[in-house]
């Protein structure tokens, strides 16, 4: 069941009037997806409508206020790429507190757009507070590699559910094994879903010891040996040879067998036998 906001009890929403340009210093909900994607999608706030001058927000007992939906169109008006209402009617809804003002967002069926999961990824860096260094994380289209590692975490051989809470919660859940692995820029185009879903569950397993592996393994630089290669280089060549073959699940057990080698100073000298990454975490406690 949907977890429900913290709405005060009882205390419908007061409809108050504001101009758009009021209603522009009204400050983002904690949740809000990326807007400048949304507007450049959004061709049909364009058109002037009579349904777009009603609006949302939520209010504190403090008074702190959030808009919930209007996020698009304020943009829009503040560019003049329309024409705005010349009067906005707000809906304000009481609310405890951000957090409470955030799941509002994510209840409340907005008229601008159904969430994408590029737009939820957008909505949860918001909401934590995370400005992605890398590509990899700028891309914001994580959020199976992130549900995928949050899955097998806890010990099943597939995502988490993907639902838009699942998101929000789960990003939250991650936050520091996102942050270590954005912070080393790794090269985008070496590190596909399974193998980020990988490099989490390494942090979370090992912490910062981890960073070693993945930098070399970003950088392409794996050794060959005499007789044998090391796990830097033995993953290269599965991801070059067999990287669409086997599933995601096959792909993030190489790739944590070849890590684990790394960690345990040992070559490779056959092919790279996966392990079950549903058991990698069993005994593992968080760094």
């Amino acid at each position: 069941m949907a977890q429900q906001a913290k709405v005060i009890p009882l205390t419908p929403p007061r409809t108050m009037e504001m101009t758009p340009s009021e209603w522009s210093l009204i400050p983002a909900n904690p949740r809000q997806r990326d807007t400048e994607r949304h507007l450049r999608k959004a061709k049909h706030l364009l058109t002037p409508n009579p349904t777009h001058a009603r609006v949302a927000m939520a209010v504190s007992p403090k008074g702190e206020r959030w808009k919930i939906d209007g996020h698009t169109r304020s943009l829009a008006w503040d560019r003049n790429m329309v024409q705005p209402p010349p009067i906005l009617y707000v809906d304000a809804y009481p609310v405890r507190d951000a957090a409470a003002a955030a799941e509002l967002y994510r209840c409340f069926d907005a008229k601008e757009a159904v969430e994408t999961a590029g737009d939820q990824v957008s909505g949860a860096y918001r909401e934590h507070g995370f400005v992605p260094q890398s590509k990899l994380f700028a891309s914001g289209i994580l959020a199976n590699s992130i549900r995928l590692a949050d899955g097998l975490s806890r010990g099943n051989r597939q995502a988490t559910r993907p639902s838009e809470a699942s998101v929000y919660r789960v990003f939250g859940d991650w936050i520091n094994e996102v942050r270590a692995l954005d912070e080393l820029n790794v090269n985008k185009r070496r590190f596909p879903g399974p193998i980020v879903t990988a490099a989490l569950l390494s942090f979370r397993k090992r912490g910062k010891n981890a960073r070693d592996f993945w930098r070399l393994f970003s950088e392409d630089a794996g050794e060959k040996l005499a007789g044998a290669i090391d796990p830097v280089e033995a993953l290269s060549r599965f991801m070059l040879e067999n990287r669409v073959v086997g599933g995601p699940v096959e792909m993030v057990g190489k790739a944590l067998a070849a890590f684990e080698a790394h960690e345990e100073h040992r070559t490779i000298t056959r092919n790279l036998q996966a392990i079950d990454p549903s058991r990698y975490l069993v005994r593992a406690k968080r760094t």
